[in-house]
């Protein structure tokens, strides 16, 4: 998943969308737990629906464990 979170945003939009429909909540707050991940609540408007979603989104510190 820290893969994932340091691709490009543009290219890795959609898929991210789908693969972390995988993950579970526990999974994810792990990483934000550890620091190799932090979440943003947003609000967004969808046609005359207004939606909240969580951006995820790699650490500095995710991004060192991805390189070893």
């Amino acid at each position: 998943m820290l893969e994932l979170l340091a691709s490009d945003r543009r290219d890795a939009s959609k898929e991210a969308l789908v693969f972390v429909q995988q993950f579970d909540r526990d999974t994810i707050a792990d990483l934000v737990r550890a620091g190799l991940a932090t979440t943003q609540r947003v609000i967004l408007k969808a046609g005359d629906k207004v939606v909240e979603v969580v951006r995820i989104t790699i650490t500095k510190a995710g991004q060192q464990a991805i390189e070893g």
